[in-house]
């Protein structure tokens, strides 16, 4: 049974409140910066442009000024991105991503497309314009990333870009390879970070386009499995990453979770399955047990909110937990044991087991 969790229940709500006060706020503020570019009100100040007076006079980002200029100018044309706003079913990263489809939309196919977004993140804002509004699938190409200077002898970097996209700027490429799905260059501006990082782009219902950097090593490597993969119809990128991907992802499911692997317990002479961090207590419950489990949670955390009602659905840093502690009398039976992720692994135990105890063992205060 676990305890009740009022304050940390109560530090939420008040997140939660605040989060929700905040959103409204900068709803207003997006209504008066319309107002702002519709009457040049910011010459007042004597600078040239409304950017200089967010980003001098107001000190926001040059991000930060793009996105909300740009839901502004979407809720000039569309004045309901202004009301969605308002009632908090509309976030302004969520209207950014909206706003440039809704320019070129008419008054009725806006409206469809607000009701749709209505309630949704960014990201699956991106899914549901590439599912309405497709996008060619983009060529497999590989180029040389430039190098900075000031960071000593270059190496030679490898990139994939279509043909015609302009090369990103040194400063913002570190020394490495990037292996490449794109056919759109990201803007940076001058206060943008540097670091290039994985990107995931929805370009139709079910095709993405994928940015990631890599060492020269691993692009020798994609070489050679594409070199070997040669006599197949099918031996580009994308074909290379989902064979290599399924085999990775069966070989975690056995080694983690015991899926796939031989019920009658025998194993070639002089293997043993790799140890996991993130399952400290595998070795005390079966393979055949952790598979079961596994398979019946559907590879996902399994908390729900008692409040809500939501589950949490998590797949990364999953960890077998016993309903009952083992230090409690806990078995290791499939109907004692589910999936839970690392944070709510934590959060369960500090319910039942108390934080003092949890601070104790963990080495927190």
């Amino acid at each position: 049974m676990h305890r009740p969790d009022t304050a940390r229940r109560l530090v939420l709500d008040r997140f939660v409140a605040a989060d929700d006060d905040a959103k409204q706020r900068i709803a207003r503020v997006i209504r008066h910066l319309e107002a702002l570019d519709r009457t040049k009100a910011w010459a007042l100040e004597g600078r040239s442009s409304l950017y200089d007076f967010c980003t001098e006079d107001r000190q926001w980002s040059l991000g930060q000024t793009a996105i909300r200029v740009q839901v502004a100018l979407a809720g000039r044309r569309v004045p309901r991105v202004f009301d969605m706003l308002d009632t908090g079913e509309l976030s302004v990263s969520s209207a950014a991503a909206l706003a440039p489809m809704l320019g070129e939309l008419d008054a009725g196919e806006a409206a469809a497309l607000l009701d749709a977004a209505r309630g949704l993140s960014k990201r699956a804002i991106g899914e549901l314009l590439a599912e309405r509004y497709p996008k060619p699938d983009v060529p497999d190409r590989v180029r040389k990333v430039p190098q900075p200077r000031p960071m000593g002898p270059t190496t030679g970097a490898l990139a994939l870009v279509p043909p015609g996209e302009a090369a990103p700027s040194p400063v913002a490429v570190r020394p490495a390879c990037a292996v490449e799905r794109s056919s759109t260059s990201t803007g940076r501006g001058r206060d943008a970070a540097p670091a290039p990082r994985e990107r995931v782009q929805p370009l139709a219902a079910d095709r993405f386009e994928v940015r990631v950097t890599v060492s020269r090593a691993t692009r020798e490597t994609l070489r050679a499995v594409q070199a070997l993969m040669s006599h197949r119809k099918a031996a580009g990128l994308e074909a290379v990453l989902d064979e290599a991907l399924g085999l990775l992802h069966d070989k975690l499911v056995k080694e983690k979770f015991g899926v796939g692997r031989a019920r009658s317990g025998t194993r070639r002479p002089g293997l043993r399955p790799a140890a996991s961090a993130e399952l400290p207590d595998r070795a005390s419950v079966p393979a055949a047990v952790r598979a079961e489990v596994y398979e019946r949670d559907g590879g996902a955390c399994t908390y729900v909110d008692p409040v809500s009602g939501r589950r949490c659905g998590e797949r990364r840093w999953l960890q077998i937990d016993h309903i009952v502690p083992r230090c409690r009398g806990g078995k290791p039976t499939a109907g004692g044991l589910r999936l839970l992720c690392g944070p709510h692994n934590r959060l369960i135990a500090r319910q039942i087991l108390g934080d003092a105890f949890m601070d104790s063992k963990l080495g927190t205060r």
